[in-house]
């Protein structure tokens, strides 16, 4: 993240506290996480969402638990523990033209994901001055994108 304006908005190491540019959200209803995933096959609602956030490079592992009767269900961002960073996200890159875009979840439990792979997201009409100065060297040689297959490992 190359900038946030309000006070707040990122964790001490410059990390975003919480998303500010959701696209595709995913419902996993998938087996490939292992059992604290798998018994929620039997939940058509699903409990566990995942957020691309392309703004801040990230895939968010969003936890969704039962609110009161007839209450939207509460969220809270699971994060996991991390040698380096004490905590990271779901998926997370230090390559700043990783920008996620769309989650799904495939047929064989999978969860897939679209990676935009663009340095800057907005167009330049849209961008400040100082911006525009160092616009191509972000833009060019990040024109192509593609997919992750994301499945459970060994250990896992």
């Amino acid at each position: 993240l190359n900038r946030a304006y309000s006070p707040g908005e990122l964790r001490p190491d410059g990390r975003l506290h919480v998303p500010t540019a959701v696209s595709g959200l995913a419902l996993y209803r998938g087996d490939q996480f292992g059992p604290a995933f798998a018994n929620e096959l039997s939940n058509p609602s699903g409990r566990h969402l995942f957020v691309p956030e392309p703004g801040a490079n990230v895939v968010l592992h969003v936890e969704l638990e039962a609110g009161a009767t007839g209450a939207p269900p509460l969220a809270k961002i699971r994060r996991y523990a991390d040698p380096d960073w004490g905590e990271r996200d779901f998926v997370a890159s230090l390559d700043e033209r990783f920008r996620p875009v769309n989650a799904n979840v495939g047929p064989d439990g999978a969860l897939y994901l679209v990676d935009m792979y663009r340095g800057v997201i907005q167009p330049v009409s849209r961008s400040t001055s100082p911006d525009r100065g160092c616009r191509n060297r972000w833009v060019s040689g990040g024109s192509g994108g593609w997919f992750v297959n994301l499945r459970a490992g060994e250990g896992s």
